[in-house]
C-alpha cells in the first residue's frame, strides 16, 4: 500500500468522523433539556420577538439547514411569529469535513485510475 493511498484513506475516515461528530454535537446541544427551553435560555433571539420568561411564547426545533436550534417567537406587536435561525458555523464545519472526505475519495480514485490504465502497444508510455 502506497503512502498516497494511506493518506487518501485517512482523509476519508477523518472527514467522515468529523462530519458525523459535528452534526451529532450540533443536534445534542440544540435539543438539550428541550428545544423550547434552549430557546428561552440561549436563543437564538429576534429583535422583533416578545422576549419574556413565559414559556408559551416560543417553539424550538432542530434545523437541518443550517444546522442548529431554530426558535419561533411570538412577535412583540402580536401579529404572529418570527423565526430566529441558527448561525452557519456548525454547518460550515460539517460541510468542510465532508469536503475533506471528498478530497480523499478523489485522491483514491486518481491513484486507482493510474494503476489500472492499460497501455496500448506503440503508445508513448510503452
Amino acid at each position: 500500500m502506497t503512502y498516497a493511498r494511506v493518506a487518501a484513506i485517512i482523509l476519508i475516515v477523518l472527514g467522515l468522523l468529523a462530519a458525523v461528530t459535528g452534526a451529532a454535537f450540533s443536534y445534542a446541544t440544540g435539543v438539550a433539556k428541550g428545544a423550547d427551553h434552549g430557546c428561552l435560555v440561549e436563543g437564538p433571539y429576534s429583535p422583533l420577538a416578545d422576549v419574556s420568561e413565559r414559556s408559551d411564547i416560543v417553539a424550538g426545533s432542530f434545523s437541518i439547514w443550517p444546522l442548529g436550534r431554530s426558535c419561533a417567537w411570538d412577535r412583540a406587536d402580536g401579529t404572529g411569529t418570527v423565526v430566529a435561525g441558527p448561525g452557519w458555523g456548525e454547518t460550515v464545519f460539517v460541510v468542510g469535513a465532508l469536503g475533506v472526505s471528498v478530497v480523499g475519495v478523489g485522491l483514491l480514485a486518481t491513484r486507482r485510475g493510474r494503476a489500472t490504465r492499460p497501455t496500448e502497444p506503440g503508445s508513448p508510455g510503452d
